[in-house]
């Protein structure tokens, strides 16, 4: 077992240590413990409507162009495909870190 100890702010304030038994391996522990830092990150939560997109997956990083807020870089954190009227769109629920 692996184990992940937790610094905040600028490593000076230890946080709650995490207990994953299943954890075997150190990559699958950065990754565990990435995921931790982008949860407590600022970012916008954003849901888009875009034509039918087959290829796109949870996980995914997407670059996406917004007359009304630039270009930017966003990861997928949600997928729903609808089929109405004959044609088919896909909503993108998605995670923007803020600069």
């Amino acid at each position: 077992m692996v184990d992940i100890v937790v610094q905040r702010g600028a490593a000076d304030r230890p946080g709650n240590d995490i207990q994953e038994p299943l954890l075997a391996t150190l990559g699958a522990a950065y990754e565990r413990g990435n995921a931790e830092i982008n949860r407590g990150a600022l970012h916008d939560e954003l849901t888009m409507r875009v034509k039918y997109q087959p290829t796109v997956a949870v996980g995914d990083s997407i670059r996406v162009v917004d007359s009304w807020q630039g270009t930017y870089i966003a990861r997928v954190t949600g997928i729903t495909h609808i089929s109405a009227d004959g044609t088919i769109t896909t909503t993108l629920e998605l995670w923007r870190p803020l600069s």
